[in-house]
């Protein structure tokens, strides 16, 4: 006999109270039964594709969903749920085309543009983001989430003073919350308010003093600002309170030298066998583990970690070396000596910008922290904003290529190009005549750097190859970034790219790219260091060689390094691997 009105009800009632409960197999079953007794009830259908999802089974959530938007196409409210299962299931594309028809139909449908931010700051899309949190917060003033994500995106976009005006308003929103008073201790450190950052470190451990994702970004903070010793004292009090946590053990191997410390080694050792560890965990143990064991020269070890490190990051990656030649040819194919006279003399004035570019692990933060110490000089990290400025110019012009860009350019696009980058490394000076970014991608970047910002600074770090290849395939970059770098093949493939766009650059472009060779720097810092300041207009100061003890803020991989005297023991590592890295030399020979 078919189910009556009031027991599907009565199930539906069932179902929504396991659901609550947390008890999602109980959920799941009864919203079954719910839907096998009535197919098509919407009410039913959505209740059972919500189920799904917290249940976690996110697949058959979309599917469940799908039947629903087919029936209901402009049910803006649905369309917004759908659009945030797809992006949790991994299909961006379809979660941005749901979400975009829900803000269309209904402008004012707030969880729908905050979705959409979210699926756009997901994928690099900052700009973008950032427009939909704002007019998600104009129809809803004061919404923690929002204003959360929106100050974490102008963080990372380098607009400290932004970023700190929305974790003000975070804080109002939600003063008992820890993200409010974390946003703000990340943007005054990176406006140089070191003293107030500290303190709303402090305050955002108060209010949730065992959130251990907190306690890791202070210990960042610390070792950021050069206290390595209170870093590792938070990473050490945290593997007290939860041994064996991946992020403490991954960060501690950043802050201090382990080699010796087998406690330490046995528990990564036990972490990275635990059954239980996430395949994230296990990528960031492998390579800081891998650290550890080189550090204490076994070799053969040390690269089995990080090879299967790398192996299990790039399981989880898209990458097409193919693909990527192809951005290379087209760079070089764009830039040509007509089009760069053409537009030569057309871009801003200003010569605030020193950009330090190269292969990651080229010596970029070394010299970064030695232009730094200089007292008309700030230093300001690895910015993004270059590279996004870069995806705007091309949206701008409606262009397919860089080719096209350049075509379609002209004097006044070059100085809004200029400008609008020039506005965000402007909270970087601090009073400084001059800011380093040193984001080393910009490479490949030279050519619009040349014509929008004629009067920068470019500084193109080098270093041997195979060492240079070697340490960032010991590197764990996350996220995404540096796809190339987990494969010795593709790594190989990757580096002689560079090396023929940076050939071509200096072609184009000659003695306007100084070339600073790290095996040279690391042998006569004092000798190099004066012909780099001088090459940047800087008078000689004894200071930048002692930039240690200088308390300049690093933000990289190379904390720990970077706060030790200059040494040469990084030159030549790589054949202490022997012939191990056979496959990268045949790779950066071509062969």
């Amino acid at each position: 006999m078919p189910a009556s009105a009031t027991d599907l009800q009565a199930l539906a009632a069932s179902a929504v109270e396991k659901w609550r409960g947390g008890h999602f197999v109980e959920a799941d079953a009864l919203s079954a039964r719910l839907i096998a007794a009535a197919p098509d009830n919407p009410a039913y259908l959505r209740l059972r594709a919500t189920i799904l999802f917290q249940a976690s089974k996110v697949t058959d959530a979309v599917a469940t969903m799908a039947r629903l938007v087919r029936s209901a196409p402009r049910d803006a409210s649905l369309l917004s749920d759908y659009g945030y299962m797809l992006q949790v299931g991994g299909d961006t594309a379809g979660a941005i085309a749901a979400l975009e028809e829900a803000v269309t139909l209904a402008p004012d449908n707030f969880a729908a543009r905050v979705n959409l931010g979210n699926v756009h700051y997901a994928i690099g899309q900052a700009g973008p983001a950032e427009q939909q949190y704002l007019v998600a917060l104009q129809l809803k003033p004061g919404f923690a989430p929002a204003l959360n994500n929106l100050a974490e995106l102008q963080y990372r976009r380098g607009r400290a003073t932004e970023s700190l005006a929305t974790a003000d308003a975070l804080v109002v929103a939600a003063p008992q919350a820890a993200m409010g008073h974390h946003r703000r201790a990340d943007a005054l450190d990176l406006l140089g308010r070191r003293a107030e950052a500290m303190l709303a470190f402090e305050r955002a451990v108060q209010c949730e003093p065992d959130n251990l994702i907190i306690a890791l970004a202070q210990a960042n903070s610390f070792a950021a600002n050069g206290d390595l010793g209170r870093a590792e004292a938070i990473c050490r009090d945290m593997l007290r309170r939860s041994p064996g946590h991946a992020g403490a053990l991954v960060d501690l191997t950043r802050y201090a030298s382990l080699a010796s410390d087998y406690a330490v080694v046995e528990s990564m050792r036990l972490a990275l066998a635990d059954p239980a560890s996430s395949e994230k965990d296990r990528v960031a143990l492998g390579f800081a583990l891998g650290k550890v064991l080189e550090d204490g020269g076994d070799y053969p070890a040390a690269f089995a970690c990080f090879a299967d490190a790398a192996a299990r990051q790039r399981r989880q990656i898209t990458y097409s070396s193919a693909a990527t030649e192809q951005v290379f040819d087209s760079l070089i194919a764009a830039f040509t000596p007509k089009r760069v006279t053409r537009l030569s003399g057309l871009g801003s004035d200003s010569a605030m910008p020193i950009f330090v570019v190269g292969m990651p692990r080229s010596g970029t933060t070394l010299v970064e922290q030695i232009l730094a110490s200089h007292e008309q000089v700030s230093g300001a990290g690895e910015l993004s904003e270059l590279s996004l400025q870069v995806a705007e110019l091309v949206r701008a012009k409606g262009a397919d290529s860089m080719a096209q860009v350049l075509d379609r350019a002209d004097g006044p696009a070059l100085q809004r190009f200029g400008e609008a980058y020039l506005g965000q490394l402007a909270s970087y000076a601090r009073g400084s005549r001059y800011v380093v970014d040193k984001m080393p991608a910009n490479f490949l970047h030279i050519g619009l750097i040349r014509l929008a910002l004629p009067k920068a600074r470019i500084i193109h770090c080098r270093r041997d190859a195979l060492d240079t290849s070697l340490s960032i395939f010991k590197t764990n970059f996350g996220e995404g970034a540096q796809p190339q770098s987990y494969d010795l093949g593709e790594l190989g493939h990757y580096y002689r790219q560079y090396q023929r766009l940076m050939a071509h650059w200096s072609d184009l472009f000659g003695p306007a790219i100084y070339h600073i060779d790290y095996e040279k720097l690391v042998r006569d810092p004092e000798g190099q260091s004066r012909l780099l300041l001088a090459h940047c207009g800087l008078d000689w100061s004894p200071a930048p060689i002692a930039f240690q003890q200088a308390g300049s803020v690093v933000r990289t991989a190379s904390i720990f390094q970077v706060r030790q005297p200059v040494h040469t023991r990084s030159i030549g590592l790589a054949e202490s691997y022997g012939a191990l890295l056979d496959p990268l030399r045949r790779a950066l020979a071509g062969s």
